[in-house]
């Protein structure tokens, strides 16, 4: 019946056409591209689909305390909206994380992410990460995991990989600007780099991911034997160590993954 319809459809339009009647109109026109092979696609692209942060799972120091609470004299974390994450005078010297668990080997392969990052407030030293790993925790208790830190002082960024528990290599960014919003696309090549192993490849843009210029670009490679999957994302992340003067506010929006 359709193929029948579609048929009666095509021959009106081609008799009007040569008889002069009338021009097809431009929604029966859209229609019949809808119908016919190689046509206008039925549903137009969605556009880019962000994580949904109200799923992920937040936990600050002093004992496991949920997001938006204010219930000890460390810095704050929330998750402000399905889209947007937040920590507010966070210390280098506390426990707090908001993370997601994808599934054992989840991140596997070639990958790319895309987030904003928003860095103000810091006292000299403050730190967060946006970490991918397999273990559930701070920077301190990851095993194997490949991050970006967000440094406040003169404000940075560096692409970090942990192996059997310590840094291995990093790479980092020109001198950023508190305040100032900027986009970040986070890429693994899986058998790139010297070794063949991975590499990951971050770049730095300002008012939009496709920039002409970027803000910088960095890369660090992963160790011969170390082609590492991870399970867990952390789009905020302590270090736990270091000076509770050292603080720093970030906020991380609008998180891809590919």
């Amino acid at each position: 019946m359709k193929n029948f319809l579609l048929s009666l459809f095509i021959m009106f339009a081609f008799i009007a056409s040569t008889l002069g009647l009338s021009k097809i109109a431009p929604d029966a026109q859209a229609r019949m591209n809808l119908m016919i092979p190689g046509g206008q696609q039925a549903e137009e692209e969605g556009g880019t689909s962000y994580e949904d942060f109200t799923t992920y799972t937040c936990h600050e120091d002093g004992g496991g305390t949920a997001c938006n609470s204010d219930d000890n004299d460390q810095g704050e974390l929330s998750i402000n909206s399905s889209t947007s994450v937040q920590a507010i005078g966070m210390t280098r010297n506390e426990y707090s994380y908001i993370y997601y668990d994808k599934g054992a080997g989840y991140f596997s392969g070639d990958w790319t992410v895309q987030f904003e990052i928003t860095l103000a407030n810091g006292a000299d030293g403050g730190l967060s990460y946006f970490v991918f790993g397999n273990d559930v925790g701070d920077k301190s208790q990851q095993v194997d995991a490949a991050a970006i830190y967000a440094y406040y002082g003169t404000p940075t960024l560096t692409i970090l990989i942990i192996e059997n528990g310590s840094d291995i290599t990093e790479d980092t960014s020109a001198n950023l600007s508190g305040g100032t919003k900027y986009y970040v696309t986070w890429t693994r090549d899986d058998d790139g780099g010297a070794n063949n192993t991975g590499q990951h490849t971050v770049v730095i843009c300002t008012g939009d991911y496709g920039c002409e210029t970027p803000t910088d670009t960095i890369t660090a490679d992963c160790s011969s034997g170390e082609q590492n999957d991870y399970r867990y994302i952390f789009p905020i992340m302590s270090l736990h160590t270091g000076g509770d003067y050292r603080v720093l506010d970030v906020t991380v929006e609008n998180l891809s993954i590919e």
